[in-house]
């Protein structure tokens, strides 16, 4: 089912109010600006025309930023294919670590060095409660983190949502993970990545044929020729 309202609609409406009341960095105006141009003629793109009925229909470029959440949908479809083929035998728990919000501003200042050490501290903690013998736990748990920031959604240039630790860590999982399933005794069953097409990927995971023509339901919209982005300057 379509949303009614998109996030590129909240930007339209109340971004130029919100840009003359909150200081905002030029990272943040970049990614505004990417949001609202998504898919819109601004980008560009390219004309379909439908073999069976003769509709015609204009198809825009994705502005492909890693905030938008249009461009992301299928990246994040894929992400959570491979993770899922990770998952082991075992009970997962979420933690929450929080910082007080006095903190805000010292750490707005500050993103690259703080962030850092709020992970390695998350890290340092979890590992400490692994290792007190009240726990009864063998060996280092394994640990994905993921930032959630008090008032934005963007992250520091460069500086990458997720971090893994432990038996999950680029350098090693793939070995590690086998040689858990294999120590413990209990073989998770892989699913086989698929390979698709981005026709067929929406396909399974919507239900949508975006090739189906919308007019007559019957023919395939074919490729009809460029369109040029708009010259907004």
């Amino acid at each position: 089912m379509k949303r009614k309202y998109e996030f590129a609609d909240v930007f339209r409406k109340y971004g130029a109010e919100y840009k003359k009341t909150h200081a905002m960095n030029d990272e943040q105006r970049k990614v505004m600006a990417a949001i609202m141009a998504c898919r819109t003629a601004r980008l560009g793109g390219h004309s379909e025309v439908c073999n069976q009925c003769g509709t015609t229909n204009n198809s825009y470029n994705s502005c492909r930023n890693r905030h938008c959440p249009k461009c992301q949908t299928m990246t994040k479809e894929q992400w959570l294919d491979k993770r899922r083929n990770e998952l082991l035998p075992c009970g997962y728990f979420h933690m929450v670590f929080t910082l007080p919000h006095d903190l805000n501003p010292l750490i707005l200042a500050n993103q690259r060095e703080l962030l850092t050490c709020l992970f390695a501290t998350a890290r340092d903690t979890l590992f400490a409660f692994a290792a007190d013998p009240q726990w009864k736990l063998e060996g280092k748990p394994g640990i994905l983190t993921v930032l959630h920031t008090w008032s934005q959604v963007l992250l520091p240039s460069r500086f990458m949502k997720i971090r893994y630790y432990g038996f999950l860590a680029n350098i090693c999982k793939k070995k590690a993970v086998l040689l858990i399933h294999r120590l413990i005794g209990k073989y998770m069953r892989h699913n086989q990545l698929i390979k698709e097409t981005l026709q067929e990927k929406v396909l399974r995971l919507t239900g949508k044929d975006i090739l189906l023509c919308p007019h007559c339901r019957q023919g395939k919209m074919m490729y009809r020729g460029e369109l040029p982005a708009l010259n907004t300057s």
